[in-house]
């Protein structure tokens, strides 16, 4: 549960402990194009959703995520998202959909995770790089700061084997807020 500290400069965008709000994330993996990544997306018994896999990095792959159905979202007004999980060591990105397009431009930011220990991640909006396809896109405007439509997780970098990560909420914030680490990971 997000604890009252956070409440004064933070919005709650995503609180898993409430029941059947994992039914809103859906898996997509490396299989769109040929490759054999599984992931699968859950609310377990502790109240946090759980974005699980196998990461088969090949020629035709390596890639894992999650994301949340299209709604609109307001960035206005705040500076960054926040983030509560628990992780495998393994390094994630957050990914935003600036449209409603399924395939288009997106913007994301990388955090390390600790294995096993719970961790609250800050990561501004001005960290997150303009992608296409987990491409780097040069030359693209930064994230616009009016809405998205999406947001999900991603794990990729040729990091094989399983993966397993736990999230418990995902909040809008203000730079006054200072309780989490940052963790600007290129």
């Amino acid at each position: 549960m997000l604890r009252d500290m956070h409440l004064k400069n933070s919005s709650v965008l995503f609180d898993f402990s409430q029941p059947n709000l994992s039914c809103n994330w859906q898996p997509i993996t490396d299989t769109v194009m040929g490759g054999h990544s599984t992931a699968e997306v859950m609310q377990i018994h502790e109240g946090v959703l759980c974005f699980r896999g196998q990461l088969h990095c090949g020629a035709r792959g390596g890639f894992a995520s999650i994301r949340c159905a299209p709604h609109r979202i307001s960035l206005h007004g705040w500076h960054g998202l926040l983030l509560r999980v628990r992780g495998d060591g393994k390094r994630y990105h957050l990914r935003l959909r600036p449209n409603d397009e399924l395939d288009g431009l997106s913007y994301q930011a990388a955090f390390q995770t600790t294995a096993g220990d719970w961790r609250e991640y800050s990561l501004l909006f001005e960290e997150f790089i303009p992608i296409f396809r987990n491409w780097k896109v040069m030359g693209a405007p930064p994230l616009p700061l009016g809405h998205i439509y999406s947001l999900g997780f991603v794990i990729a970098d040729r990091q094989s084997g399983s993966f397993e990560l736990h999230v418990e909420w995902i909040a809008l914030f203000r730079h006054e807020y200072t309780g989490a680490q940052s963790n600007k990971v290129d």
